[in-house]
């Protein structure tokens, strides 16, 4: 800091829903967070938090939260992590980033978990997104139905595959969303880099 390498530090937060109930983990790290940033600002260093994995980067959980698990596109596994269209993660993610902009932070960030396009699975298909794919659509798909569908040609293969694009984007960005709405509930000014 002194030698201007960094500017701040920034807390590592592991949001990922656990649980069953699911844990608060943003009031749990929150303590650990209030006792650090309270001694570094007394010495003038800016304190802000990394939200390190929102819906999860993938690892195994100890108990998976009851939320609809991410079902690859290309692969039909479940992988722990969490479709951004239940809205159990959405209630969830909303009050924890509220719990975190109490604090506020000087900085805070959401770490590159947020995706769904950017992963060896290639997107979800799980049932929610299946289901909004078909309203799209005006037909119901499986999802090998829907693989099948999108590596054809034609104008027909374009549109599904523009839907479901268009489906992975506004699952994340209800959940984005959400956050915002957890942030704003406190702090309408809070930045969020990404």
């Amino acid at each position: 800091y002194a030698r201007g390498i960094a500017n701040e530090a920034l807390f590592i937060l592991s949001l990922q829903p656990e649980g069953d109930p699911v844990a608060d983990k943003a009031s749990k790290f929150c303590e650990t967070y209030d006792i650090y940033s309270e001694k570094l600002a007394a010495r003038g260093l800016r304190c802000g938090i990394l939200v390190q994995a929102t819906i999860g980067h993938g690892p195994t959980m100890t108990q998976r939260a009851k939320m609809q698990p991410l079902v690859g596109m290309l692969d039909g596994k479940e992988y722990h992590t969490v479709c951004p269209y239940d809205e159990n993660f959405r209630a969830y993610i909303e009050k924890s980033m509220a719990t975190l902009t109490k604090r506020h932070p000087s900085t805070l960030m959401v770490d590159d978990d947020f995706r769904l396009f950017a992963r060896g699975c290639r997107g979800c298909a799980c049932p929610k997104h299946l289901e909004e794919i078909g309203k799209r659509a005006g037909r119901s798909f499986t999802r090998e139905e829907l693989l099948e569908v999108m590596n054809g040609t034609g104008a027909e293969a374009q549109r599904i595959v523009d839907i479901f694009y268009e489906t992975q984007i506004d699952s994340l960005v209800g959940a984005a969303r959400a956050m915002r709405r957890g942030i704003d509930s406190v702090d309408p000014d809070q930045d969020v880099l990404s």
